[in-house]
Formats: structure tokens, C-alpha cells, sequence
């Protein structure tokens, strides 16, 4: 399985409509995007927003029929590993449907009110996402060397 980056467009955002996830910010500069092709096709994505050492894990969508493959694991095991590289320490994440598969992946419920200020500052805690969505974090192995 070969996960690459993309850039956001339209077939990125029909994948997450049709997941049912906010799509309004996905041009957001500060996002990154990786997915997963098949046949030239995208069949799964997940997005990363940073803030230094701390970012918002965004947007992970499996098309249906590919679900229960272990592709969204993989995406989300491969944008840990991203953003540790990238400096980042903690990991947030909303979710209305997911959280215990992420629960299942070390993430701990938390409230918002914990959330460092640029995350409770990202449109996806303004409003993109229900007041009813859980929010989860998960602290990030300290990389060094």
C-alpha cells in the first residue's frame, strides 16, 4: 500500500463529503493531505493541521467499500509517525462516530476547554464539526536526533 500526498481538490472533497465530514476548510493552507489510490482512484485520506508542536488530526475517510481493510489504521499510524517528524508532541482530533477506534489507538477523551488555545481556534472547534463531537488527543513519542 503506497500513501502519498496530495493536494486538496474536488475528488478529495467529494471522498469526504461523501464520508460525511466537514469539507468547507479543506483548502486551508495550513492542511496537509496523504492518501491512498487505487486504480488511479482515491479510495481513503486523512489530513494534518499543525501548530508547532501541536496539531489537529483532520478529515480520515475510507470509501465503504474499503473499509474494514486496515487503510484508515495505515493512515493514521503514517500521519503520526508525519507529524512526530515533524515536531509535533500532541495530537488532537474531533470525532462524532470514531472514537473508539481511535480510543483503540491510545487517544484519550478530553475536554475543550484543555485544548491549547490553536486548536480551540481552528474552525473545526469554531463550528465545522457539531458541539455533540468528541474530542481526543494523544501525546506523541519525543523524537530525537
Amino acid at each position: 500500500m503506497h500513501i502519498e500526498a496530495l493536494a486538496a481538490n474536488s475528488e478529495l472533497e467529494g471522498l469526504v463529503d461523501l464520508c460525511q465530514l466537514p469539507s468547507d476548510d479543506l483548502y486551508n493552507p495550513a492542511l496537509q493531505f496523504f492518501g491512498i489510490k487505487r486504480a488511479g482512484k482515491l479510495i481513503a485520506v486523512i489530513g494534518l493541521e499543525s501548530y508547532e508542536s501541536v496539531a489537529l488530526l483532520r478529515s480520515l475517510a475510507v470509501l465503504p467499500d474499503y473499509r474494514g481493510l486496515g487503510l484508515a489504521r495505515s493512515l493514521v499510524n503514517f500521519m503520526e509517525a508525519q507529524a512526530a517528524q515533524q515536531g509535533v508532541q500532541e495530537l488532537y482530533l474531533l470525532t462524532t462516530t470514531a472514537s473508539n477506534f481511535f480510543r483503540a489507538l491510545a487517544y484519550q477523551l478530553t475536554e475543550r476547554s484543555k485544548a491549547p488555545d490553536c486548536i480551540q481556534q481552528t474552525a473545526q472547534l469554531i463550528g465545522l464539526c457539531p458541539a455533540s463531537a468528541l474530542l481526543l488527543r494523544k501525546q506523541l513519542p519525543i523524537r530525537t536526533g
